[in-house]
């Protein structure tokens, strides 16, 4: 397999385009595409099965990969699978997350969600719990921490119980890591540094909350619905069954309305007032589910709030009040109808909305970079793409 490892020529070092093609050209450059592309525990029986000419999987792929690059048009290879072979692709109750994994984008979410695969991953050594874990684990302490705080009538908190909200928070702590270390084994030094870490968070959290909170009863958490939710229109109404799990439902002691409180354990978040073309949906709709209650009588003084708990200790909200929903409906309510229409179209072509997202993206063993490139040429003028381009039109 010499031409495989060394360009023709005497020592002359591959260029970086004659690299790339290698990646992206299997039927050239067999043995790079499958160590870019097949888990190590298998490549050795790949290798086998492709230069003896006996791999049926493996002809099927390179199939879909001449497919995708031959056909000026969008394909069935590109992610699009509407037609008669399918009739509704959305659930009963479509999770508010779906959502903005579409508009992130449509061939992961076809991936992910409709076919249900599970990307590989190489075994590595553990360094640091998951942030995954990590969110999930703080979230389990503040579920913990509200219900104690409801049982022992310390509800609203206030300055007088500091004390006691950080060594509440630091007691539970220290159960849930307890619980999360035999779940994700790591060497006791990586769970001694990240219980440090977490302990300080949520010190700077309990501050906050004793000082901020002082006005709000906390009514539900972790509460689920599952609703048909009316968006207003132009020429009517769209209505959408949708479901979701808001973190914390608050209520101001002297107002007939709601304040949602979502929390965002990582580095970033997307401020609640732009959609961002569908990526950031989560608040708007969980206020608009909330609004749709007989009780509230101000939808106005209601809000929405991610609160944010981030890795270096800081504490941030950023809110999204009644008020700037309401301006804003119409523009929710198209947005929502075009990501259910490509859905239900089966319009899943690979046009990531940012190309940030594609360096994390677990799907990119599957995805094709001239696939890539010419759905997003296309996206300009094809009809075909047109729920797409009308969300992606919504900031």
């Amino acid at each position: 397999f010499e031409s495989d490892e060394k360009p023709a020529g005497s020592g002359i070092p591959p260029t970086e385009s004659r690299l790339e093609s290698r990646v992206v050209a299997p039927e050239q450059y067999p043995r790079i595409w499958i160590e870019r592309h097949i888990p190590a525990e298998s490549r050795h029986t790949a290798m086998r099965e492709v230069f003896a000419g006996r791999s049926p999987a493996f002809d099927r792929a390179f199939e879909a990969l001449r497919a995708r690059r031959r056909a000026p048009e969008i394909t069935g290879w590109d992610g699009l699978v509407g037609g008669s072979r399918i009739s509704n692709l959305l659930p009963d109750f479509v999770p508010v997350t779906d959502l903005e994994e579409y508009a992130k984008c449509p061939f992961n979410y076809l991936l992910h969600r409709l076919l249900k695969t599970e990307p590989w991953e190489e075994p590595e050594a553990v360094i640091e719990p998951p942030p995954q874990l990590i969110g999930t684990l703080i979230h389990r302490v503040l579920k913990k921490f509200y219900e104690q705080a409801k049982n022992e009538h310390r509800i609203p908190l206030t300055g007088e119980h500091l004390d006691w909200a950080k060594a509440v928070l630091a007691q539970t702590l220290r159960g849930e890591l307890r619980r999360s270390a035999a779940l994700q084994p790591a060497p006791g030094a990586v769970w001694s540094v990240t219980a440090n870490a977490l302990e300080t968070r949520l010190t700077t959290l309990a501050h906050r909350l004793c000082a901020d909170d002082t006005r709000f009863q906390v009514i539900e958490l972790e509460k689920e619905f599952a609703k048909r939710i009316a968006f207003e229109m132009d020429d009517g109404r769209f209505v959408l069954p949708l479901r979701g799990r808001i973190d914390r439902l608050d209520k101001p002691a002297s107002e007939d309305a709601v304040r949602i409180v979502d929390y965002k354990t990582g580095t970033h978040v997307q401020t609640p007032g732009k959609f961002n073309g569908g990526t950031n949906l989560q608040l708007p709709i969980y206020l608009q589910a909330s609004l749709d209650d007989p009780a509230i009588t101000d939808p106005e003084a209601c809000s929405a709030l991610y609160l944010q708990i981030d890795p270096y200790g800081a504490v941030k909200k950023f809110e999204l009040t009644g008020g700037q929903l309401n301006a804003r409906c119409l523009e929710l309510g198209a947005l929502v109808k075009a990501l259910a229409e490509g859905i239900n179209r089966g319009l899943f072509p690979p046009l990531p909305y940012s190309v940030n997202l594609c360096s994390t993206c677990s799907s990119h063993q599957a995805c094709d970079l001239f696939s890539r490139a010419k759905c997003s040429g296309r996206l300009g003028d094809d009809p075909l793409l047109e729920p797409i381009r009308s969300a992606r039109e919504i900031e």
